[in-house]
């Protein structure tokens, strides 16, 4: 209080630092940056990558009717002129090998049969042809330089505009569009986030303070505490991603209770001695060891983050807690002595204080007055909603959170019923001593494709098997042999199918090898999103098929791609997220045991913090509601809170 001016310059310092800071911000919803650190998962993703190309950079533009509308080839030549887009596919562009009129093999694109169907064809059903002819569909390929977040915006907002001067019903997904998505729905959260927290703290401080003047403090303090630790956070070099909004939150949330605790108690002291300048030196010093156990008993809950390993959260719980912390010294650098200039709170201010006081006296009185039973009634609450906490199962949809978005929810179901789903899953399989093309090795990676392609959760599959047996069927239409008999066959066939104007599909089919491994192969398959349980055990499944159809010939099966690398990184999340809620609980609890030299202190302020979460997670398991990462974070915070 004695250098009032000095704390009042250094806020301001501070503030204009972080208003400078700010425009700093990137941001960055990847998957990518959520794998565990130096995990195997990551590293084979990776590896497999660099081996086949990507598989997360593909743009589905369906249109609703005949595939071979001209209204396609007419928006494909538009999209193509789109900076940014590699290449593009359709019905009517892509070439394929089949038989002539008169028996010759020919390549060109898609024609209609004599019944006036489209011939089945493995690159084309389900991907570029909708079920029973219900769509045509153009997929672009991003270039690698452009897919992330800056670059592919332009292309999904130009991508939209040829949509809506196109002709025909139209549906737009892909993992870029997700993605894309997803971050303008993150954005405009927080766009709404910082206001809507501020307008929070505002209504409680109406609530609270019934004083105009003390209202503007607290939301000014509040703001600049939001401000501040937000550039700290933009300051670590860290992108904003899906956990900033809780970060924003949590800030407001204890600058907001730092302040009218602060507030409350300088009222107190001014009725009490009727000096201004002593009642907030008074209420500064009360408050502010106390605020200053809670704002570290919050830190702690997130600097507990600091022992996952992933780089993401470590930089969310590091910031977080360093935001805690600053909010708390700001609130107490600027807070008290203006408060001093202000001089005392308004009469109606005064006579609201003390009715909450009294408010509260009698509830407590009440609650004394009944300790058996209300003890009771607490136990046998907290025993049932803990007995519901053990219904409890991980899962999570990986695009969940914007299922609002109509577009989305509607692209998504015709994605999944009629364009052979969404989400991309690769199994990679090598074999020790066989090339993937010899027809042994050949047949039984057909054989596992088809039984990938049965299950319900699959959408279609694309392996070496179905270019080579396509171009078969079409030099031998009457062989009852799926696949060639020997390997001079099989490449022949392989060269007339690479023989295109349009993509070569052997590279992203078929990895030749090199000095440190010999070649594998791959199937490319694209599953809905039914959750972390149904993907889950679909994967086992495929492991054990992939272990009685090649292991015989001493081949090997590895799965990667979005869909299955999303759901072991939300796995992952949730138990980072309980395994740091109980380093934090302990991490606490030895705080409050070293301040307070009694376990019955410990517990008493322990025990009633514990109860809410395991309410959470009673009405969780009650409502059948799934445990997900946001949801496990919820615990740290809610024990640090």
């Amino acid at each position: 209080m004695k250098h009032r001016h000095l704390s009042l310059l250094a806020a301001a310092a501070v503030l204009l630092v972080s208003l400078a800071t700010l425009p700093r911000a990137q941001v960055d919803f990847s998957l990518e940056q959520l794998y565990p650190h130096d995990s195997e998962l990551a590293a084979f993703a990776h590896d497999h990558r660099e081996r086949f190309g990507r598989s997360d950079d593909l743009i589905f533009m369906a249109r609703k009717g005949d595939p071979l509308d001209p209204a396609i080839a007419d928006l494909e030549s538009r999209v193509q002129e789109i900076p940014g887009i590699l290449d593009t596919r359709s019905p009517l562009s892509i070439e394929v090998v089949h038989s002539g009129p008169d028996g010759e093999l020919i390549r060109g694109p898609l024609t209609r049969t004599e019944d006036g169907s489209l011939p089945e064809h493995p690159l084309t059903d389900g991907l570029l042809v909708g079920k029973d002819e219900s769509a045509g569909a153009i997929v672009a390929r991003l270039a690698e330089s452009h897919n992330h977040h800056d670059a592919r915006a332009p292309i999904v907002e130009a991508i939209e505009a040829e949509l809506n001067a196109s002709d025909g019903d139209w549906i737009l997904n892909g993992i870029p569009i997700v993605r894309t998505w997803f971050i303008r729905m993150m954005l405009s959260d927080l766009s709404v986030l910082i206001p809507l927290a501020l307008l929070v703290s505002l209504f409680f401080f109406i609530l609270s303070f019934r004083d105009w003047r003390h209202v503007l403090l607290g939301v000014v303090s509040v703001a600049i505490g939001v401000v501040s630790a937000s550039a700290a956070y933009v300051s670590t070099g860290t992108p904003f991603n899906v956990f900033t909004p809780t970060f924003i939150a949590v800030v407001a949330v204890v600058g907001t209770s730092d302040i009218i605790h602060l507030v409350h108690r300088f009222e107190e002291f001014h009725r009490a001695c009727g000096d201004a300048y002593q009642a907030a030196a008074d209420a500064a010093n009360e408050v502010g060891s106390a605020c200053a156990l809670t704002s570290l008993s919050t830190a702690i809950g997130f600097l507990a983050l600091l022992v996952t390993d992933i780089p993401p959260i470590r930089t969310f719980g590091l910031a977080t807690g360093v935001g805690v912390m600053l909010t708390f010294l700001l609130t107490f650098l600027l807070v008290p002595g203006i408060l001093a200039r202000l001089g005392p709170p308004s009469l109606l201010a005064s006579k609201s204080g003390a009715r909450r006081a009294d408010q509260m006296g009698r509830l407590g009185a009440w609650v004394l007055d009944r300790p058996r039973k209300v003890l009771g009634a607490s136990f046998l609450l907290s025993l049932a909603l803990g007995t519901a906490a053990f219904q409890i199962h991980v899962d999570h949809r990986i695009p969940e959170d914007i299922r609002s978005n109509d577009d989305f929810r509607e692209a998504q179901a015709f994605m999944e019923t009629e364009l052979g789903a969404l989400l991309p899953m690769q199994v990679e399989i090598q074999f020790d001593s066989l090339d993937p093309r010899d027809p042994e090795a050949l047949a039984a990676v057909h054989q596992l494709s088809r039984w990938l392609e049965a299950q319900p959760l699959v959408g279609s599959t694309v392996a070496l098997p179905d270019v080579v047996h396509s171009a078969w069927q079409a030099f031998f239409p009457e062989s009852t042999e799926p696949l060639p008999p020997s390997r001079e066959g099989v490449a022949q066939l392989l060269l007339m199918s690479s023989m295109s104007a349009s993509e070569d599909p052997i590279p992203g089919l078929l990895w030749e090898g090199d000095a440190t491994q010999p070649a594998s192969t791959r199937i490319v398959a694209r599953v809905k999103d039914s959750g972390h349980q149904q993907t889950v055990a679909l994967v086992n499944q495929l492991q054990q098929q992939s272990e009685a159809i090649l292991g015989p010939l001493d081949g090997e099966a590895e799965v990667t791609g979005v869909a299955w690398l999303a759901q072991e990184v939300n796995s992952s999340l949730t138990r980072q997220f309980t395994g740091s809620f109980a380093l934090a609980l302990g991490l606490i609890g030895l705080i409050w045991l070293f301040l307070t030299r009694s376990l019955r202190r410990t517990a008493t302020a322990l025990v009633p913090n514990l109860l809410p979460l395991v309410a959470l997670l009673g009405l969780l398991g009650a409502f059948n509601l799934a445990l997900k990462p946001s949801t496990a974070m919820v615990l740290s915070i809610g024990l640090g809170i």
